[in-house]
């Protein structure tokens, strides 16, 4: 932790409160004597024979040190017009006395000595001594000295002071970045100590400094997630989970997630836990992601994949058709001119939209599957084509969204090209990737080929990359090949 780290680097180390003087950075004076100034007791200090009057920063504007020799510690300020000043000291400039600024950057913390001159153009110390004074590091490390861990309010009063510097001390992106993160280990180590005591208490006020102080939505999710908090039950819990959700969030697998990202979460874990032949599973997941369609990214598109998917495990599910807009049907697409068993592959024949795929030659046939009729090359174990119909109407960019998703979300996806073809009135859009599978590198190719306001043909292929020449090959005569019969009309009833 930041906090802990930070104690035990500065163990040792104090500020003394009211003192512009630090303890462990060695000034270049020495103490002189104290004496009553303006019913103050005031210290003046020794440096190369001169004596100088101890002010602070802040003092300087109240005229304390006017036409006096003055010793101070300060912040280096760069002014416009190429002079140095103090930051908390408006109006004051700072000329070198020979080369006692040589070196200095603005920002340096300093002690300074020499003599404060007054004009009707405001105050003007003449430096003739610098020496470096603690760090803004430093100093931080000395403010955290000896706080202990659970002293909450003690580490507060070190984060709003660090947010004081920010305002008036200069080189306020250190301090406001200090100040976030002393902050947000606060509210981590409020979090720990919460789960050791089951402290809802604890909980509460470091969602309160995720929120209020820091703004920090995810942070507070994190602090608030543990199962152990909804397990303790009660008002306080129910409390938390209303701000929860009144933040747009939502609780999924016990963690506190923007809703989107939660219904998003949801929806894909589902969907990949389906059985390809749970046509009604599909379908309420469908119904699901509509349902959910203000929040959840891209639902339109995710419950048309769940259709579709639904559609090619049973068309006759009235629901799904009905989503679909189409009429219940028998399974899409029959298999023609083929042998039963594993013999050679078959053309696939839509009868409803005479849509015919050509079967690559000298292929046998595979098990039918959800995903459509599957053709296996004898000659490989692991080449394959697996070709199924759409029937019209074909919403042909949602459905390319969801068929490259799926791939996209394979492991190991690198994608090798991608591209769209319009030819003769047919549109054929290619994906072509690679993906693993352990240690198992696969190549794959889909296509989505459509055709003017009629059905269109979804081919996947894949096998090794030493096949690819040769699925290229047989992929190109199932595409050279796809083509349309008509269809006979029913009879008209008597």
């Amino acid at each position: 932790m930041t906090s802990r780290l930070l104690l035990a680097l500065c163990a040792g180390t104090a500020l003394i409160a009211g003192d512009p003087v630090v303890n462990g950075a060695a000034p270049p004076w020495t103490d002189s004597f104290t004496t009553q100034v303006r019913g103050k007791d005031r210290r003046f200090v020794e440096l190369g024979g001169k004596t100088y009057i101890l002010v602070a920063v802040e003092e300087i504007a109240s005229g304390i040190g006017d036409g006096q020799d003055i010793a101070v510690a300060g912040k280096l300020r760069r002014q416009s017009n190429g002079l140095f000043g103090l930051y908390r000291a408006d109006g004051l400039t700072i000329v070198a006395v020979g080369q006692a600024l040589a070196g200095r950057l603005d920002g340096d913390n300093l002690y300074l000595a020499g003599s404060m001159q007054v004009s009707p153009g405001g105050r003007t110390l003449a430096v003739r001594t610098t020496a470096p004074a603690l760090s803004d590091t430093q100093l931080l490390q000395a403010r955290l000295a000896g706080i202990a861990e659970d002293d909450w309010d003690r580490r507060m009063g070190v984060v709003n002071w660090c947010r004081d510097q920010a305002r008036a001390a200069g080189n306020a992106d250190f301090w406001s970045a200090t100040a976030d993160g002393l902050l947000g280990t606060i509210v981590l180590d409020l979090g720990a100590r919460a789960a050791e005591r089951k402290d809802l208490a604890l909980i509460n006020r470091a969602l309160d400094l995720a929120l209020n102080q820091l703004r920090d939505q995810g942070l507070a999710a994190r602090v608030v997630s543990p199962v152990w908090i909804r397990e303790h039950g009660g008002t306080a819990v129910e409390t938390i989970a209303r701000r929860m959700r009144g933040l747009g969030y939502a609780l999924y697998k016990d963690q506190w997630m923007p809703r989107p990202q939660a219904l998003e979460t949801e929806y894909e874990d589902r969907f990949k836990a389906m059985e390809w032949k749970d046509a009604e599973g599909f379908y309420r997941l469908g119904r699901w992601a509509d349902e959910n369609a203000e929040s959840l990214p891209r639902a339109r598109e995710r419950s048309w994949r769940c259709y579709q998917s639904g559609n090619a495990a049973d068309p006759a599910h009235v629901g799904i058709a009905r989503e679909l807009g189409v009429a219940p049907r028998a399974p899409t697409g029959t298999i023609a001119l083929g042998v039963t068993g594993a013999g050679l592959a078959a053309d696939l024949v839509d009868p409803e939209s005479g849509m015919r795929i050509k079967a690559p030659a000298g292929w046998r046939r595979g098990p039918q599957s959800g995903d459509g009729t599957t053709w296996l090359d004898p000659s490989s174990e692991t080449a394959q084509i697996i070709v199924r119909v759409l029937r019209a109407p074909v919403d042909e960019a949602a459905q390319w969204s969801v068929l490259s998703g799926e791939a996209q979300g394979r492991p190991g996806y690198v994608e090798l090209s991608n591209t769209i073809d319009d030819n003769s009135g047919r549109r054929q859009q290619a994906l072509r990737y690679s993906w693993s599978e352990g240690e198992q590198q696969h190549v794959a190719m889909l296509f989505l080929v459509t055709t003017t306001d009629g059905p269109a043909a979804v081919i996947r292929v894949r096998g090794l990359p030493a096949e690819q020449p040769q699925l290229e090959q047989s992929v190109a005569q199932v595409i050279a090949g796809i083509s349309r019969q008509s269809v006979e009309a029913p009879p008209d009833a008597p």
